[in-house]
């Protein structure tokens, strides 16, 4: 612990009188590359943010196009709506969670939505921010409500940017083909930043100054982008929450791909090589799809992973990271909750935790044996080293139940795929990476058992402003908060220090000096990263430069991110 620094005195933002743009009676009017959109006014408190909602960046991926790189969308003649979120693509949910997608999914779902504050005429464009959202490649929209940026283009002077991307099969089956040839999700995603540098300017935007941020699964997709060659220049700096792919069973080899996706097929009633196998599976709904994927295993499994040895991603992340190819010209700001691996407990152990019951006493012959079960993509080598790091040292016997050895099963899951990931990521950094680590969250899973602490997604209402608007499931102690962690963030897109006016008071991190920002109402504070000893002791000597395999038979469980 270095030193107290109250950040209610460092984050402010300075704001100008801003003005929609373009103003019409009937909602602001925008100018893009491929047609003319009227959106809509919302308002936070007293303050006017122009919502564009559901504007096309890619051709509807249905057809022929199913499994395919996108195409950016056609031209529109006229004036069109932008004034609805766009619907979620298909998807499966192997975990009933609060914040999922409630609207019908649609094939037809590569649009996206800007929120723009209003703005004086003649000002200085304003930061960029485009979010990728998380839920392990498998789930998630933006048109979730805990993702509408209109707070956090109000109180932060940015325009907010968010867009959906193909999931699952539909977005990272890979058949070895021209039309089918993996990553899908992620040219999705590139397509969206292509369309942020053409036209954000008509929304006030600055071109030159776009930060990516996501989380989970979303921080995987901007640690790819930040190594990705097609990636380049499209970003001036990157925002990781709970992640990083710098994990060996977080992509496959094109080989393996293809073996997914033969079995896939099969599965689906679809046999044959190639061509015929993917117009077999072009024919079927995409429902019927979406089930067969949640069917794979009875678990939480991220089944499709992108994959190496394309355009997008030459080489495997770690390999890129290893050899040098994180740009020095973008900033980097990453960081993890306290306790990541108690959300996936109940999802990946359900005879063993439940989100409605307290932390459950387990032996240590349990606890091992729960662990193996989470880790058996490891070799079994490894996974005798993360039992007995964890729990070689807990003071009970063999056969007393003990709920700490519980809590160890929580920690070890986290430090194996979020916490040592985003440390491993940032000691590559050469820009001077800042990390945070969040000590606090409110309740938000109802009925949710108090041993979830601190998890995995607890940031994310907070940087969108939930407990600022909602005051019947927050405190004012918690729209303060929120309130600090998006003038960090907005900071940070701004001119790269999350902290206004004061740079040097953030050091960046390093594996000799591994220092942190501690997050929560109270003080935040820099201390020596938690986790670090663990990654360094135990995780850096298992991850290889070269992944391994991760994946291939249908039984094999990978963490959602």
């Amino acid at each position: 612990m270095r030193w107290i620094l109250f950040v209610m005195f460092a984050v402010g933002v300075a704001h100008a009188c801003r003005e929609p743009p373009l103003f019409q009676e009937a909602g602001p009017l925008a100018e893009t590359t491929t047609g003319s959109i009227v959106g809509k006014y919302v308002k936070v408190f007293d303050t006017d943010v122009a919502a564009f909602l559901g504007i096309p960046f890619g051709e509807p991926p249905v057809g022929q196009l199913r499994f395919s790189l996108p195409k950016p969308a056609a031209p529109w003649t006229g004036l069109r709506a932008a004034q609805t979120k766009p619907p979620p693509c298909p998807q499966w949910s192997p975990v009933p969670f609060a914040w999922l997608p409630t609207t019908s999914p649609s094939e037809d779902c590569l649009q996206l939505n800007v929120w723009a504050p209003a703005r004086c005429s003649g000002g200085r464009p304003l930061p960029v921010m485009v979010w990728i959202h998380g839920g392990a490649f498998i789930m998630g929209s933006t048109d979730m409500d805990v993702y509408d940026g209109a707070v956090l283009a109000s109180y932060g002077d940015v325009v907010v940017v968010s867009a959906n991307y193909r999931l699952g099969a539909f977005g990272l089956l890979n058949a070895g083909t021209e039309d089918a040839p993996g990553n899908a999700a992620l040219y999705d995603q590139l397509l969206a930043l292509q369309w942020v540098r053409d036209n954000i300017a008509s929304f006030g935007g600055d071109p030159d100054r776009v930060t990516i941020f996501g989380e989970s699964a979303g921080a995987w997709s901007v640690s790819l982008h930040l190594v990705s060659p097609l990636s380049k220049g499209l970003f001036k700096r990157a925002l990781m929450q709970s992640g990083s792919m710098y994990h060996p069973a977080t992509s496959d080899a094109p080989e393996v791909a293809k073996q997914k996706t033969t079995e896939f097929a099969k599965l689906a009633g679809c046999g044959g090589q190639g061509d015929e196998m993917l117009k077999c599976l072009r024919g079927k709904d995409f429902e019927e799809l979406a089930k067969l994927e949640n069917g794979l295993t009875t678990r939480s499994v991220v089944y499709f992973l992108p994959t190496y040895g394309d355009s997008f991603l030459p080489v495997p992340p770690i390999t890129a990271y290893e050899s040098g190819q994180l740009p020095a010209d973008v900033d980097v700001l990453s960081g993890t909750t306290k306790d990541e691996g108690t959300l996936f407990l109940p999802a990946m152990a359900p005879e063993v935790f439940r989100f409605d019951a307290a932390l459950p006493a387990l032996t240590r012959q349990q606890a091992e044996s729960v662990t193996r079960t989470l880790f058996q993509m490891m070799p079994k080598q490894a996974v005798d080293a993360v039992v007995d790091y964890y729990f070689n040292n807990l003071n009970a016997t063999e056969d007393g139940k003990e709920p700490e050895y519980a809590r160890l099963v929580a920690d070890a899951l986290g430090d194996s795929f979020f916490h040592c990931p985003t440390v491993f990521l940032a000691e590559k950094v050469a820009s001077g990476p800042r990390l945070y680590w969040l000590t606090y969250a409110a309740e938000f899973i109802p009925s949710a058992a108090s041993w979830l602490g601190v998890p995995h997604f607890s940031d994310v209402p907070y940087v969108f402003g939930a407990p600022i608007v909602d005051g019947t499931r927050y405190s004012p102690e918690d729209g303060k908060f929120s309130g600090d962690l998006i003038r960090m963030w907005a900071n940070f897109a701004r001119d790269g220090h999350p902290l206004k006016d004061d740079a040097g008071s953030w050091p960046a991190f390093t594996h000799e000096d591994p220092v942190a920002m501690e997050l929560n109402p109270r003080a935040s504070q820099l201390i020596t990263h938690p986790r670090f000893e663990v990654c360094d002791r135990l995780w850096r000597h298992l991850y290889t430069p070269t992944p391994s395999a991760s994946s291939a038979p249908l039984n094999q469980e990978h963490i959602e991110a």
